[in-house]
């Protein structure tokens, strides 16, 4: 799910029939449209330089960027990955250039930094958090391999602090990190009871953090209160598995 960062009042939301192993999928715009696409949609991802354009990733490789004023077909359509996508996300940099991972032995998750133009962090299945320079092919800037006990499942960088990103892992934890200084976590944050599905920064807060995960749970976290976990919400019938915040 994401949110029009422009108006905030359009939602957008990529779904996928019976977990997206088997079936259709679809694009939702809530309050303004409602565009199809055969295969299965995982992710989405707007770009800030123009409202009306957002991408989406695909599970049978495909990245397609839509443009709402011609929502019928995509704009862009392009078939880079031979399996399926796990993540997709604009440089909000240069706001050119667009990241997708998949589940083809590339990278699983990554997430552009917020102020670096070339800078990438990616992290999956092998534990391990890894900082790549885009302007270096083939070259990682930085390696740790044993950031979490379990799988890394999520990455997302802190646009109020550009050192700063965010972990969340198969082994119950959320982890914040300072890049300059990754050989161990600056924070690590308890409370979920299954895998952390997704962790993302508070848009307007630097040190607020949202995480949700397979225990069908939203948690809210300061990390400047002596007690960080300053919010918990259910509700959900099933896993969790994205956060959208409006701006």
């Amino acid at each position: 799910v994401k949110f029009d960062p422009f108006t905030g009042r359009r939602l957008a939301c990529a779904s996928s029939a019976n977990f997206g192993m088997k079936g259709a999928g679809r694009l939702w715009i809530f309050e303004h449209m409602q565009p199809r696409h055969p295969p299965q949609m995982y992710l989405d991802g707007t770009v800030e330089s123009n409202p009306t354009v957002l991408a989406a990733a695909m599970a049978d490789g495909t990245v397609a960027i839509f443009d709402l004023k011609v929502p019928s077909v995509p704009v862009v359509m392009r078939k880079e990955h031979q399996r399926e996508c796990s993540g997709i996300d604009w440089n909000a940099v240069s706001k050119d250039r667009l990241l997708s991972t998949a589940y083809d032995g590339s990278i699983k998750i990554a997430s552009w930094s917020p102020r670096e133009a070339n800078l990438i962090v990616s992290a999956g299945s092998d534990c391990s958090i890894r900082l790549w320079d885009a302007r270096a092919h083939n070259a990682m800037a930085q390696v740790l391999s044993r950031a979490h006990d379990n799988e890394i499942l999520s990455v997302d960088w802190n646009k109020w602090d550009p050192m700063q990103f965010a972990t969340g892992s198969v082994d119950l934890t959320v982890r914040i990190w300072d890049w300059r200084m990754s050989s161990s976590p600056a924070t690590t944050l308890r409370g979920h009871h299954r895998a952390v599905k997704k962790v993302k920064w508070s848009p307007f807060s630097g040190g607020v953090l949202f995480s949700v995960g397979y225990d069908m749970m939203m948690r809210v976290w300061d990390l400047k209160s002596l007690n960080p976990m300053v919010g918990m919400w259910e509700g959900h019938d099933e896993f969790v598995t994205g956060i959208g915040i409006k701006w």
